[in-house]
């Protein structure tokens, strides 16, 4: 069995080394550690390192465990943000805004870099810290979808924002609109009135408040209302958005 075993032994032996010095690719942290992340991934390693102690007789010190594991950790958080930061570059592109993305930048070129010609050492704790910004992104679908759904809806966008100047305006225009249509149009007008209504409110922020300079400080803070607006539609808010933008013929 030594034709087996043997080969065996020295690839953990050489997984553990590379762990240790943090010299590991990026690529094989993915396939082979990936499955355990959490706290099983201290176990796993740890199980492995005391495994191999005891067959090759040695004493080792597993001191470096503990900050490979929040090295692996902040790896695999840089990957969650990566959506995020591409979604926010191709609003940042789309509406033309000239203000500071560069943190935002700064992550999206780190993280679109090959991960098999990355190594553990690569993982840069300060832009992991950086990246936290865009956690309250990263970490829920909905808002990714948001965002997203109204870089694809420029044209309602560009509409609303020319026909009227705030929220407040556009909510006086819908409800002129609707005791119009009450008075001979069909239910399904009055609803469509009704959505462009939650719509050019829920994302009043970003449709009135941001300017050709603004950057990505203000566009997250043009975000907090937007999510609020966003659990009150129930997580409709992006299909509201699509269908205004599709029937804006109407």
């Amino acid at each position: 069995h030594s034709s087996v075993w043997q080969p065996a032994f020295q690839w953990c032996c050489v997984l553990l080394d590379h762990l240790r010095a943090r010299t590991i690719e990026l690529a094989l942290v993915d396939k082979h550690l990936k499955k355990y992340r959490g706290h099983q991934l201290t176990h796993e390693i740890q199980n492995l390192f005391d495994a191999v102690n005891a067959i090759s007789n040695s004493n080792g010190d597993p001191f470096w465990i503990k900050g490979t594991v929040k090295k692996l950790e902040d790896y695999w958080k840089l990957c969650t943000y990566q959506n995020a930061a591409n979604s926010i570059l191709v609003l940042k592109q789309t509406m033309d805004l000239q203000g500071d993305f560069k943190i935002v930048e700064t992550l999206a070129q780190e993280i679109s870099t090959p991960a098999d010609v990355k190594t553990l050492k690569d993982v840069n704790e300060t832009l992991v810290k950086a990246g936290e910004s865009v956690m309250e992104l990263a970490s829920d679908d909905k808002r990714m979808e948001c965002l997203k759904t109204f870089s694809e809806c420029q044209d309602v966008v560009t509409w609303i924002r020319q026909i009227t100047k705030g929220v407040g305006d556009l909510q006086n225009f819908v409800n002129v609109a609707l005791a119009t249509a009450a008075g001979g149009e069909d239910a399904m007008a009055q609803d469509r009135l009704s959505h462009l209504r939650t719509v050019g409110s829920g994302f009043g922020s970003l449709i009135y408040d941001l300017k050709k300079t603004s950057g990505f400080k203000e566009l997250i803070a043009g975000c907090k209302s937007l999510w609020v607006a966003l659990d009150k539609s129930e997580k409709k808010l992006p299909q509201l958005l699509r269908e205004c933008n599709k029937e804006l013929e109407w």
